[in-house]
């Protein structure tokens, strides 16, 4: 008689940890870079494995310091859900601190001048 025996094998997953890079506070300075904070947070809200929209605004709320973290409280403190996502939230941070660039915009003020 001829007995097979089954053991079972373990099965081992991979689970990676989750890395904390560290992302430097935004301050809404005039000479600050927007967009590589929004690639500094994005990076570190990839390493960090955050998935829920509201952790990763929460996050990138702690990231901010000076008139932007008094901007985004205060909006917070009026409406407590005013940010949906990090793109809704990004999206109103960048129409309150990023400056207008328009060339059309700068040509008609000093034309507006000149009169």
């Amino acid at each position: 008689m001829n007995s097979h025996r089954q053991s079972a094998t373990p099965v081992t997953t991979m689970r990676v940890a989750p890395l904390k890079l560290d992302v430097s506070p935004y301050r809404g300075g005039e000479n600050e870079p927007l967009a590589r904070w929004f690639v500094e947070l994005d990076a570190s809200i990839t390493a960090r494995q955050l998935r829920d929209p509201i952790q990763q605004v929460l996050f990138a709320m702690s990231k901010l310091a000076g008139r932007a973290k008094s901007w985004a409280y205060g909006k917070r403190l009026a409406e407590p859900h005013c940010f949906y996502d990090l793109g809704d939230f990004k999206r109103e941070l960048k129409k309150a601190f990023k400056p207008p660039q328009s060339e059309f915009r700068t040509r008609a003020e000093f034309l507006k001048l000149r009169q």
